[in-house]
């Protein structure tokens, strides 16, 4: 059952495919994905894994665009009946509406059709017992706050007592995903004709371990370690550090820099795209990258990025000291 202790009040990070939940026993699982109001289904990534075990959620999607029944801060709750169903339980997606299309344009995640469509889903997880699972919403979208979204997801999810769980999907599964989503694509959909999609909140509708801090690979596009199958969460190495980076012009610094921050915020710290008096940390390309000035409330103080690599490997925060530009 899911109860209101306050054990049950994290959000729990594993690696795994979020397409095939863990840890839900035998109650109903939710998948969260997050979509734009236009009614085209993506192609590549979350949206292939879903239609490869199912072909229910684009079609669906499709449906409610074509009824003009997308609206941001919707939250459509289906069911997947296919061959990785399970006995006891059911694995349900929940796809909110969180960006707009317009004349070909992607807007980025919008926060407030994001928080609405959260709440619906978590009132939905209560009433059925459900956990929830969700990938790292937003990853890889440009000026994405994802600080933000983890305390909407906290807010409304795992502090009301719902098992939340947020997958970072192992790079060496790549390869595994795309031969399973092959097979299961010669495979036919069972349940389609029982199905039911639910704009959630309305009425349904009948429907078409150890743990080491090593920092990866320069390549890695994931954050570093994360736990397996113990559903714990992530070390808190930057908890409190807000770091800005400067400096960083040519693409090989930039492709260092997104690989830098995704330490810092897995490992629960934040960036900003500015300095300010919430600055902790400058993380500059080289020493001629040092910023002249600072705001006269700021009390960042400026470092090489050795410094977040070291973090990570000691798995607690290092002495600035050392660093120091």
């Amino acid at each position: 059952e899911v109860r209101e202790d306050t054990s049950d009040q994290e959000i729990r990070y594993v690696s795994g495919d979020v397409t095939a939940p863990q840890f839900s026993g035998r109650h109903d699982a939710i998948i969260v994905h997050c979509v734009d109001d236009s009614g085209q289904w993506g192609r590549g990534g979350l949206f292939s894994a879903l239609s490869a075990r199912s072909m229910q959620p684009e079609t669906l999607y499709e449906l409610a665009g074509k009824m003009k029944d997308l609206h941001l801060g919707d939250a459509h709750l289906m069911a997947i009946d296919d061959l990785m169903s399970r006995e006891e339980g059911r694995d349900l997606l929940a796809l909110i509406v969180a960006q707009k299309r317009k004349e070909g344009r992607l807007s980025g995640i919008k926060l407030e059709a994001l928080s609405s469509g959260l709440l619906k889903i978590s009132k939905e997880a209560k009433r059925r017992k459900a956990s929830v699972h969700l990938p790292r919403i937003g990853y890889a979208t440009p000026n994405f706050n994802w600080y933000g979204t983890e305390r909407l997801i906290r807010k409304h999810l795992a502090s009301k007592g719902i098992p939340t769980f947020i997958y970072y999907f192992p790079r060496g599964s790549q390869h595994r995903r795309k031969q399973q989503q092959s097979h299961h694509a010669s495979l036919p959909t069972g349940g389609s004709s029982s199905s039911a999609s639910m704009d959630v909140g309305g009425t349904e509708t009948e429907g078409p371990g150890a743990t080491s801090t090593t920092p990866p690979d320069d390549d890695d596009d994931h954050p570093p370690t994360i736990f397996p199958s113990t559903c714990q969460p992530l070390p808190d190495v930057f908890k409190g550090v807000v770091a800005h980076f400067c400096g960083w012009t040519t693409v090989e610094e930039e492709d260092k820099r997104k690989r830098l921050s995704r330490y810092i915020v897995a490992y629960d710290g934040d960036t900003s795209a500015s300095i300010d008096a919430g600055t902790t940390h400058i993380i500059c390309a080289n020493k001629d990258s040092m910023p002249s000035t600072l705001p006269p409330d700021c009390k960042a103080v400026c470092v090489s990025a050795g410094w977040i690599e070291d973090c990570a490997r000691a798995g607690k925060l290092v002495d600035t000291l050392h660093y120091l530009l």
